[in-house]
């Protein structure tokens, strides 16, 4: 199982990533990204992989389970089809992780 967070594609992702089960990949959608109108929201994009760039290295690197999480933007439920249509450079599954919220209620 191969976990990456905040990284764009490269050689060395590419070389962990080989013969891997499982890579986990956090990614963002450039195309929502750049439709909000604030300019470090748009810089995310210099240091996430798109869904797109994550289904290629997937592919590359010969992965059998593409996981896309922390989706950014966050993504409502029902829409994760989209994402793994944004995906289908991938060889292998494509799983669409859901991003849990935790809201305390109450207390000190």
């Amino acid at each position: 199982m191969v976990l990456a967070g905040d990284t764009v594609p490269c050689a060395g992702l590419d070389r962990v990533a080989a013969g891997a089960d499982c890579y986990v990949q956090s990614v963002l959608r450039d195309d929502l990204v750049r439709r909000v109108p604030s300019a470090p929201f748009h810089d995310t994009i210099d240091y996430h992989s798109t869904v797109t760039q994550s289904a290629e290295t997937a592919r590359r690197a010969g992965v059998r389970t593409l996981v896309l999480t922390h989706l950014v933007p966050g993504t409502p439920p029902g829409a994760a089809g989209e994402w793994t249509a944004l995906a289908a450079g991938s060889d292998g599954e494509v799983v669409v992780g859901e991003d849990l919220t935790v809201v305390e209620v109450g207390g000190a």
